[in-house]
């Protein structure tokens, strides 16, 4: 269903999305001998970015762009506990994180690209972390290191 509505939105204008930014403006790109990107920033070819708290973690939900197919998006949602984990009171990158067994309360900022949660060990205060140091968009995907956590569809 909110595949359905985001996809209306887009069809009529509502969100205006990032455009696709030129391999050389691509930061943190893996780029090959022909000079295409694989990985692409996530703040700058994804939008309408959600945090959304489930179960037992926090996904980032982003409509993200495609790289020469027939649909210009693809709605994806990426477990973000397995990206980042909790260093005494800090959220920093990591393979396999489980930062949810001692933060809560988290966030995104208004430019998108800041994650933040409220940790144990300093329950006063939010803990911010770029999610641009590590989540990609690889052809669609959310993901964070190099696919060794993508992200799901039909968010």
């Amino acid at each position: 269903m909110l595949f359905l509505t985001l996809i209306s939105a887009l069809a009529a204008g509502a969100f205006a999305l990032p455009s696709t930014p030129a391999p050389s403006e691509q930061q943190n790109a893996t780029v090959f001998g022909n000079g295409t990107a694989m990985d692409w920033v996530y703040r700058d070819t994804c939008g309408l970015p959600q945090l959304v708290k489930s179960d037992k973690t926090w996904l980032l939900k982003a409509a993200c762009q495609l790289k020469d197919h027939g649909a210009p998006y693809r709605c994806t949602k990426l477990d973000l506990n397995l990206c980042f984990r909790d260093d005494r009171g800090s959220l920093i990158a990591s393979k396999g994180g489980q930062f949810i067994a001692d933060c809560d309360a988290c966030r995104i900022d208004k430019s998108d690209q800041m994650f933040g949660c409220v940790c144990k060990e300093d329950r006063n205060k939010v803990t911010w972390t770029n999610l641009d140091d590590v989540i990609t968009n690889e052809d669609g995907w959310l993901q964070c290191f190099d696919d060794a956590h993508r992200g799901e569809e039909n968010c």
